[in-house]
């Protein structure tokens, strides 16, 4: 059996042998990045393959024998796409360790423009889940940011799925600090080896994302100049009675669940106090909300408690609502979440 799955910061094809029950990773020796398996038949893979600089392509390839894993030169090209900007776009992975910190050694991957006048600014990009990962993938988003000059770092912070299950365990009742020091530990980090510009910093994420931007802009305000978040997580314990995933806010929160039982005052206290809602009168950078009329998972009430709080503190705030789900994912709407993303940016760089 062939299929695909995160290996750190990687997608790797991997292999099992239904009669050992082993597994074995058959792209350790490629060029690192994004595989993905689409088909196997009559001794064929067809698959795809992509970098932060390489926009995907199609390939083909001879399966190999039960002991050997591919080579570059194994695949064949059968199709790909060609795009100009991304002739400008390096990228790293970077290996990070935060002493004292109760968590693991994590990584982040960091894309930046190759040719550059000055130090370009910086767009802090956290994944959602939080028990998701960010890959050394291709994507239209980062490459139009590098286009427009900025640098984005994508931090798999404590939590994280590919890094083992004590890896991902490790967040559970941490929420809202362990996640939070992460990311900014990675941001001061490129800060620091004068990689980027210190006064253009911004932050953006969607879900648990948009949760940990709101938390970043909150705790470090000094640090951002603005976030855009899309469908974000503001108040865990308000979110529990209106989410389709009743159990994922007891799970992060580090409670048990059983559906039979109302939390204690406590349990919700504690639901409260892990939520970037409790830091947000300390948001001095611009904020711009994306939410989906119909996301059942983020219900936009989350954003609107966010909204509401910053406007009647005269904060430079703004929510657009589309007529969406919690993804975003629609042409339109990401069209139009990527405008507002970039002006707002923009306006503040």
């Amino acid at each position: 059996m062939y299929f695909h799955d995160c290996q750190k910061l990687y997608k790797e094809i991997m292999r099992l042998d239904v009669n050992t029950k082993s597994i074995s990773c058959i792209t350790s020796d490629t060029e690192k990045g994004a595989y993905a398996v689409f088909d196997v038949f009559d001794g064929l893979l067809l698959g795809q393959y992509a970098n932060p600089a390489q926009p995907r392509k199609i390939f083909i390839a001879e399966l190999p024998s039960s002991n050997d894993g591919f080579k570059d030169t194994d695949f064949c090209e059968i199709a790909t796409t060609t795009v100009s900007i991304s002739d400008n776009i390096k990228w790293e992975v970077l290996s990070l360790t935060r002493e004292d910190s109760g968590g693991y050694p994590y990584e982040a991957l960091f894309v930046s423009p190759r040719v550059v006048e000055s130090l370009p600014p910086l767009i802090v990009s956290s994944h959602g889940g939080p028990h998701m990962s960010s890959v050394a993938d291709f994507t239209v988003w980062t490459a139009c940011f590098i286009g427009l000059g900025y640098s984005v770092v994508f931090v798999n912070y404590n939590g994280s799925t590919g890094y083992g299950q004590d890896f991902m365990k490790s967040l559970l009742g941490n929420v809202g600090t362990l996640d939070v020091n992460d990311v900014q530990f990675a941001a001061e980090s490129l800060v620091k080896r004068g990689s980027v510009d210190a006064s253009r910093v911004f932050a953006h994420g969607g879900s648990h994302g948009g949760s940990l931007s709101v938390h970043l802009v909150s705790q470090f305000p000094d640090f951002y100049k603005a976030t855009f978040v899309r469908n974000p997580v503001i108040n865990i314990a308000s979110m529990r009675n209106e989410t389709d995933i009743i159990n994922w806010t007891h799970s992060v929160t580090g409670l048990s669940y059983d559906p039979k039982v109302t939390p204690t005052p406590d349990q919700y206290s504690k639901m409260l106090e892990i939520s970037p809602i409790v830091h947000a009168h300390k948001i001095k950078g611009a904020v711009t909300l994306a939410v989906g009329a119909e996301d059942h998972r983020c219900h936009p009430s989350q954003a609107r408690e966010l909204y509401t709080l910053l406007h009647a503190q005269g904060k430079d705030v703004n929510m657009f609502l589309y007529p969406d789900y919690h993804p975003l994912m629609s042409v339109d709407t990401d069209a139009d979440c990527f405008m507002h993303c970039v002006l707002l940016f923009n306006k503040y760089s």
